[in-house]
């Protein structure tokens, strides 16, 4: 299968026979199919905790990230919104997360759906919410997310790649410039920069997200205002920590892991520095080659008169993926060698830029125990996902990059952030992956028919 089917929607979900409600998160995980509402032995130790079941949480960007977090999350508050100018398939089908082998589903209409484009329905709709999610793109809207803040928000996680705890912080230093009356509200809020060594999938729809199995959870504390956390060798104070702890521990229960490893699998650190290095790395290895391929085939194959039905999976990167099997009759015998060739070439690519972005982040690797052979690694193994059997092979799901691609829209600006970051001189093998997946993105012919070699720098 080249790309994952629409995953079943909220409402089939809920359709299946009712199982005995799951219990907490550190029992094993034999849950029912559906995992859906208030689940009560989470509630009442959430409550423990000071957590209520409708504790407003208010998430900023749809995705794979806030899919997930907003799934998990619905277990233990029923006060849920997301904003968004990209979620007609959550308004209509809700959001369906796949992990554990079971499906937790928040039902359409469960999530409050305030339009962004109208400032003031924030105010009465998700006025002072106790946690805040920024799933959005790096360097988008900040001013609407401190808006939303009032004298309840004690917490606001950031979900993207990057510096993002760094990014917010700054803006949030700006802002209360501009707003001087939000200062005190902002320096009540706790950062929380969550560095997911996850591989969270999308699917054919942006209601259903799947959390592979593996899922490990780095939390970074941070301050809004200050600078403590998100300046090197500058942790936060005591009380901000003590926050962020409780934070943690109210995390340990949504099922965020592997069933048993909540309290090795979501840990915290007391700074935002370091902790999203790896992510970064895997996706940079496998989204933009994901969607190179995916646009190459997708050209290939109509020049044969077929259409490629899907973006893409991480798995066509892998050295084992059967690419006669999968693409020999969409693009046709005559042109599956130099489909075979572009994909190397472009697993090259994005080998040699992870190599690359560990090379500029050296000292930092080195400080969370991670040398550049083992960064490689694990790119490899982000193409790669474990079957029924235990058995890994390669993965059969889209990154977020390729169903940009796929369905024309913009994709996050991953690459740009890096470089711009670190500098045009000691970046060109970033410089050269992005250029590549640029020219796709830009519905540009893809790669030329007479490709010579991967280390040729012509071969766009």
């Amino acid at each position: 299968m080249l790309f994952v089917q629409r995953a079943r929607h909220a409402a089939a979900a809920l359709a299946k026979t009712p199982v005995h409600a799951r219990t907490l998160a550190s029992l094993p995980d034999q849950g029912p199919e559906v995992v859906s509402g208030l689940q009560p032995s989470k509630v009442d130790a959430a409550n423990k905790l000071g957590f209520k079941e409708d504790e407003g949480i208010v998430a900023f960007g749809a995705g794979a990230v806030n899919n997930t977090l907003l799934a998990l999350m619905s277990q233990v508050s029923s006060n849920l919104s997301l904003v968004s100018r990209y979620a007609d398939d959550i308004e209509k089908d809700g959001v369906t997360l796949h992990h554990r082998g079971d499906e937790y589903v928040v039902p359409a209409g469960d999530i409050k759906l305030p339009q962004t484009s109208v400032i003031k329905e924030l105010g009465e709709k998700i006025a002072s919410p106790r946690i805040v999610l920024n799933g959005r793109q790096l360097g988008g809207d900040y001013d609407e997310i401190f808006d939303s803040m009032g004298p309840a928000t004690e917490f606001v996680v950031t979900a993207q790649n990057g510096p993002s705890a760094r990014m917010l912080a700054d803006a949030a230093q700006k802002y209360v410039e501009r707003h001087p009356e939000k200062k005190a509200i902002l320096e009540n809020v706790v950062g929380i920069d969550a560095a997911m060594f996850v591989k969270m999938s999308a699917t054919d729809t942006r209601a259903a997200t799947v959390l592979q199995p593996g899922a490990k959870w780095v939390f970074g504390a941070y301050e809004l205002l200050g600078g403590g956390g998100v300046a090197l060798n500058q942790e936060v104070s005591p009380k901000t920590l003590e926050k962020a702890q409780n934070f943690t521990e109210w995390f340990k229960l949504l099922d965020a892991t592997d069933a048993g490893a909540e309290d090795t699998h979501v840990t915290l650190r007391p700074e935002a520095v370091s902790g999203k290095l790896a992510k970064t790395a895997n996706n940079i290895g496998g989204n933009y080659g994901a969607a190179i391929v995916t646009k190459v085939v997708q050209h290939h194959a109509e020049l044969n008169g077929k259409t490629l039905e899907g973006p893409l999976p991480y798995g066509v990167l892998h050295p084992d993926f059967d690419v006669e099997g999968a693409f020999g009759e969409l693009v046709g015998q005559d042109r599956l060698g130099v489909v075979r060739d572009q994909i190397a070439a472009a697993r090259d690519m994005s080998l040699k830029a992870v190599g690359e972005y560990h090379d500029v982040h050296e000292e930092l690797f080195e400080d969370v125990g991670i040398n550049k052979a083992s960064v490689l690694d694990a790119a490899k193994l982000y193409w790669t996902e474990l079957d029924d059997n235990g058995k890994r092979i390669p993965s059969n799901h889209p990154p977020t990059h390729a169903l940009a691609v796929f369905e024309r829209r913009p994709s996050e600006p991953l690459l740009e952030d890096v470089i711009d970051a670190v500098g045009v001189c000691q970046t060109p093998e970033m410089r050269a992956l992005l250029e590549a997946f640029r020219r796709v993105e830009g519905d540009n012919e893809p790669l030329s028919n007479d490709f010579k070699g991967n280390e040729e720098r012509s071969w766009l």
